[in-house]
């Protein structure tokens, strides 16, 4: 019989990742990216700054806008939506979001999780990555298919956590004179 009780390590969903483009454009997507001040009202791509990252909308909505950044609808056109972050302020959400990395890692079980994390990103993982594999080998060695599920889930979400904070206090490390984050959509 296969044991799946082990944990699942980071390289069995190396493929099953939250895309995060370095440096990239991407249809529909919410981009991030410092700038020295809040005067680039009418950008909503990063054209002039080379230091930018970009996530698909739909996981940028559930995984980020809901608790730690809002983008707002510019005036001149309901379209657009871009907001601006003092560094103090992003420092604060990445704290946060750390946090949140520690008590997935280490205390599943804790209430507070649930503030931080939302049923549609468990179905937004389901939607997105081939996860019914790991609901069938549990079932099938008469383990708890569910945990097992959430811990294919939280590996996800962990992931991209992890890689948003670091690429995050990346882009103001490489332009330490910047002292905004602009987050930026259209539709």
């Amino acid at each position: 019989m296969v044991n799946v009780s082990k944990t699942i390590s980071y390289s069995e969903i190396k493929d099953d990742r939250i895309h995060i483009g370095l440096n990239e454009y991407g249809i529909y997507s919410v981009y991030f990216f410092p700038v020295s001040a809040c005067k680039y009202q009418h950008e909503l791509r990063p054209s002039t700054n080379t230091n930018f990252i970009c996530i698909d909308r739909d996981a940028s909505m559930l995984f980020l806008e809901r608790e730690y950044f809002t983008i707002l609808a510019d005036r001149k056109c309901a379209c657009q939506y871009i907001t601006y972050y003092p560094k103090r302020e992003v420092w604060n959400i990445l704290d946060r979001l750390d946090h949140l990395v520690q008590l997935l890692q280490n205390e599943i079980d804790n209430p507070s999780l649930g503030e931080g994390l939302d049923d549609d990103m468990v179905n937004y993982c389901e939607e997105h990555f081939d996860l019914f594999f790991y609901k069938v080998v549990s079932t099938l060695a008469n383990d708890n298919a569910g945990l097992n599920y959430m811990k294919v889930n939280r590996t996800i979400i962990l992931d991209f956590y992890q890689r948003f904070i670091y690429y995050m206090r990346e882009l103001f490390m490489k332009e330490p004179c910047k002292k905004y984050l602009c987050v930026a959509a259209a539709f």
